[in-house]
């Protein structure tokens, strides 16, 4: 992500959203919980590059074409499937042409022992959001949002479930 403006969609406590900034030219959290964006704004004050925005998605308070990137980490299973849907459009609206997406977020199971795992944790975070997740649908919401070049391109068996990373061009 090197020279790029980059928006982390759901940045949470931004410790990811700092890093990124070590190689990224202007980088912005974004999250819908005040404190939160309070917190990581005197947090990481000292990195210049760094801001932060509260705001409920979607709809994202952006102009159309507005970044390179776009990161979200555990966001999206935490979406019914048709905020999941907006929010993608929305990412896709705010990225400059050829923009790229990157997802990292629960997915399709690769074990059984991974499947029964993460039902456990659908039993706390409800099945409604999660469904397409373990379904292994976030690939087809990504290309339903008319991104290009959609893939899973990586996972990690986690000691909850599957976690996936998507990436996508506009």
């Amino acid at each position: 992500i090197t020279g790029k403006k980059v928006l982390d969609v759901g940045c949470g406590n931004a410790y990811g959203t700092a890093l990124m900034a070590e190689s990224a030219s202007e980088i912005m959290g974004l999250d819908y919980d005040q404190a939160t964006i309070d917190d990581n704004k005197s947090r990481y004050s000292s990195i210049k590059n760094l801001s932060f925005k509260r705001a409920e998605i979607p709809p994202l308070p952006f102009e159309d074409n507005s970044f390179d990137k776009v990161y979200s980490s555990l966001v999206f299973h935490q979406l019914d499937n048709l905020t999941k849907l907006k929010c993608l459009l929305e990412i896709n609206r705010i990225l400059k042409p050829n923009g790229e997406i990157i997802i990292g977020d629960w997915g399709k199971a690769k074990t059984k022992w991974m499947r029964f795992s993460f039902y456990l944790v659908q039993l706390l975070d409800g099945f409604k959001t999660t469904n397409d997740n373990v379904n292994g649908l976030m690939t087809k919401y990504i290309s339903d949002a008319k991104f290009k070049e959609v893939n899973e391109i990586d996972y990690i068996n986690t000691s909850i479930g599957t976690y996936c990373y998507y990436k996508a061009k506009k």
